[in-house]
């Protein structure tokens, strides 16, 4: 049960760190100039946003990542990786990169607007 419980909080580390590095990233560098407009009172979506959608990804694969470890389908070598926290930290910085993979593009058709123009108007 202790392991269940250290997994719950290291995903919730990676909640965390997933849902800062996105709301310091878009402050500092998509929206320099408003960051007096994403106080939390002002601008609760988009914390909800951060938080919610990226950390709540994170927080899942931080926990499946845990449980596929656990049952020895995937091992992580390296970087001190057999820690729990250091993974979720991993996890957490890398949340976003893995919600933006884009696996087909979708674009619209070329549309041609013709200019039709009634034939008494030349006369």
């Amino acid at each position: 049960m202790a392991d269940w419980l250290l997994t719950g909080l290291a995903g919730l580390l990676a909640l965390l760190v997933a849902g800062v590095m996105l709301v310091i990233q878009l402050l500092t560098s998509k929206y320099p100039n408003t960051y007096f407009l994403f106080t939390l009172r002002k601008s609760p979506a988009f914390y909800v946003h951060c938080f919610v959608l990226y950390g709540g990804v994170a927080f899942v694969v931080t926990l499946a990542l845990d449980y596929l470890i656990a049952e020895d389908v995937v091992t992580i070598q390296g970087l001190n990786l057999e820690s729990s926290w250091w993974r979720a930290v991993i996890v957490g910085l890398t949340a976003k990169a893995l919600i933006q993979i884009s696996f087909f593009d979708v674009t619209a058709g070329v549309v041609l607007y013709l200019l039709v123009q009634p034939l008494w108007s030349n006369l």
